[in-house]
């Protein structure tokens, strides 16, 4: 027989497994929903686990940055992130359309065409804001329709960073995402970062597909090669700002 005493702790019970329940829902609808989307690249962003997006009038700062750096060769970021460890990684992403539909070849060459000419004209433009910087080859991975490219860069203040840039390829975007983090932890970081990338999908029927015809690619590849290296020295403001309130 049940006494009203256990019936009331058997309802409290299942009212506690419940309000877990639809908690545990909630929060993995959330950690599916996109993070981020882009309308005209008919891609989306499902952010991973500790990360977190940054507000538009932050990522308004790291563009203002860039366009008093380059002018109007500075490129735009779209948004950006921090890690909520406050370790120092960051990430932008910046959208770049494409003339048209290309081949694999044609991207190949242009970032072998590019990437010396880009890394000098990143010199003058950035002057005193970096001491040092490289860039890495870029390697081009059909299978995902995605290419990577390592770059580092050393600030005014003599704080080495690295930076991995995963560029995904789409039918009229590419959608490029830049990570940056302190060289000393840049490795233990990087399979959080491919993370975060593996989180950037393009709607069905968005995705590229090679064509016959070659395209050219030069701008997009300029754009992308200057996003990497600009925003390791403008992408700061995002994650100062975040630092600063995470004190407060």
């Amino acid at each position: 027989m049940i006494t009203w005493i256990s019936a009331l702790r058997l309802s409290l019970l299942v009212t506690a497994i419940a309000t877990l329940g639809l908690q545990a829902t909630e929060q993995a609808r959330a950690q599916a929903e996109p993070a981020w989307r882009d309308a005209a690249a008919q891609c989306a962003l499902t952010l991973p686990p500790g990360w977190i997006m940054r507000a538009a009038e932050e990522i308004e700062q790291v563009n203002a940055q860039a366009r008093a750096m380059a002018g109007n060769r500075a490129p735009t970021y779209a948004t950006g992130m921090v890690h909520d460890s406050l370790d120092g990684r960051y990430a932008l992403i910046q959208v770049l359309p494409v003339p048209g539909p290309g081949r694999y070849e044609d991207i190949e060459k242009a970032f072998g065409l590019k990437t010396k000419e880009i890394e000098a004209d990143a010199r003058n433009v950035l002057g005193d804001n970096v001491r040092s910087l490289t860039i890495g080859v870029a390697h081009l991975d059909r299978a995902l329709n995605r290419f990577t490219l390592r770059a580092a860069l050393t600030g005014p203040d003599g704080v080495p960073l690295q930076a991995v840039s995963w560029g995904h390829l789409g039918k009229t975007h590419i959608v490029i995402l830049h990570c940056y983090a302190p060289a000393s932890t840049f490795e233990a970081s990087l399979a959080d970062f491919e993370q975060l990338a593996n989180g950037i999908a393009f709607d069905p029927g968005a995705h590229f597909v090679p064509s016959a015809l070659p395209a050219r690619l030069s701008g997009v590849i300029n754009g992308a090669l200057r996003g990497a290296l600009i925003g390791g020295v403008c992408g700061l403001v995002v994650y100062v700002v975040h630092r600063l309130k995470r004190v407060k």
